[in-house]
């Protein structure tokens, strides 16, 4: 089924806000730690083709980037297992796919935690390379496991290892970003994704001096994750669960002739958000019960480090999580104008918890701004909710538009 909903992130207030702000960090080779585009960087072998035999053969690669991460490759690895170890054990009923993702949150907010924090904070422009490569090569392995959960057909399977991940990654064509691929062989990606798996190593650990510097107050940095991952968690929900409304809805207009979409043509190679967009929402649709989809995210909310019982969020994402099923099921047969309407609604739900939420994490390091940017659920024409809005608006005072 083609989608028909404009394909922008809408009102996310995570991405939106991490990726500004993350994004265009910069470690200490400046070099910026979210490399998307890197035409700027025109040196004679800056970027080439790519020879592994996978999805990814004969698309543009990174190469200035991946010479950079192979200069600090053994500080890279020594970090994934730092993290790895820091998770610990698996808890009593999790999953080997969960212990998996939390390291991933680590190695996603790290570089953020070390600039925001009250103690020493690290100066832009002097993120450590070994830091800023963990990032690097981690950072879609959670968003990767985020669609394995959602696609999968026993999300409580016990039998998941680490070429699950790359295998996924490679057979959904994750690993492609418009005209660029990921950079790296499939055994470098292997000896990354291996330790997510694996038992904690304390010698391994043991052995990352550089890791243990830059993260001296473990607790602090482990609350500070796992409140992060409990916003990345909400947001998740929020753009899926709007991005299904809005099809629905713009669906019910383009049928009525009130809406047509800016382009008839199917990307060829469309980016990675868009791949993932999609992916997320076929699996949203084909699920029997939407309630059973949001299930392992509660999960994941569960388990991590938590704080103090009054400052916990797990009771208010699990809240947040029926929020959202309600909202599915309230759209499921609604009309447009229905939809715009249950969506403010919906959307003010999340915005009130973000206010709440927001405030524990920057309490929680000491930070008085964790982003420069707020929540943004502006009026802006190219968000598909106020473009909803509109159209339906217009609809009703000069055509009579009954949904």
């Amino acid at each position: 089924m083609k989608l028909v909903a404009p394909a922008f992130p809408n009102e996310n207030s995570f991405y939106c806000r991490f990726f500004a702000e993350v994004g265009s960090y910069l470690d200490e080779d400046q070099r910026r730690l979210h490399e998307v585009d890197f035409r700027h960087d025109s040196t004679a072998d800056s970027y080439g083709k790519c020879p592994f035999a996978d999805s990814r053969r004969g698309y543009v690669m990174n190469k200035a980037a991946l010479r950079q991460i192979a200069s600090q490759w053994d500080n890279i690895v020594a970090g994934v297992h730092f993290f790895a170890a820091l998770a610990g054990r698996m808890l009593d009923d999790e999953l080997a796919l969960e212990r998996a993702w939390r390291i991933t949150m680590m190695t996603m907010f790290a570089p953020l935690y070390l600039v925001k924090r009250r103690i020493a904070p690290v100066a832009d422009g002097s993120l450590p390379v070994a830091l800023a490569g963990v990032f690097k090569i981690m950072l879609d392995v959670p968003t990767t496991i985020d669609l394995m959960v959602l696609t999968a057909a026993r999300p409580h399977d016990t039998n998941w290892n680490w070429r699950d991940i790359r295998d996924f990654a490679d057979k959904n064509l994750i690993l492609l970003n418009g005209e660029y691929a990921c950079a790296g062989s499939p055994a470098l990606m292997d000896e990354v994704l291996r330790p997510l798996f694996g038992e904690p190593e304390a010698e391994r650990d043991s052995s990352s001096p550089l890791f243990r510097s830059y993260l001296p107050d473990r607790r602090e940095f482990l609350v500070f994750v796992h409140y992060m991952s409990c916003q990345y968690l909400a947001a998740f929900v929020y753009q899926l669960t709007t991005a299904r409304a809005m099809e629905l809805a713009f669906t019910e207009l383009m049928q009525s002739g009130a809406f047509i979409p800016h382009t008839e043509v199917e990307e060829s190679r469309p980016s990675a958000y868009e791949r993932r967009r999609r992916i997320a929402l076929r699996a949203l649709i084909q699920a029997n019960e939407s309630g059973e989809i949001f299930a392992p995210f509660g999960r994941l909310a569960k388990h991590g480090e938590r704080g103090s019982s009054s400052a916990d969020p797990y009771s208010a994402v699990l809240d947040f999580l029926e929020t959202s099923r309600s909202f599915l099921e309230s759209v499921a047969d609604a009309t447009a104008p229905e939809v715009s309407h249950l969506h403010r609604r919906y959307q003010a739900e999340f915005r009130g918890w973000l206010e709440l939420h927001q405030p524990r994490i920057e309490a929680a390091i000491g930070a008085t701004r964790l982003f420069s940017a707020g929540p943004f659920f502006g009026p802006s024409p190219l968000l598909p909710c106020a473009l909803l809005a509109n159209i339906i608006e217009s609809q009703q005072c000069t055509a009579g538009f009954h949904g």
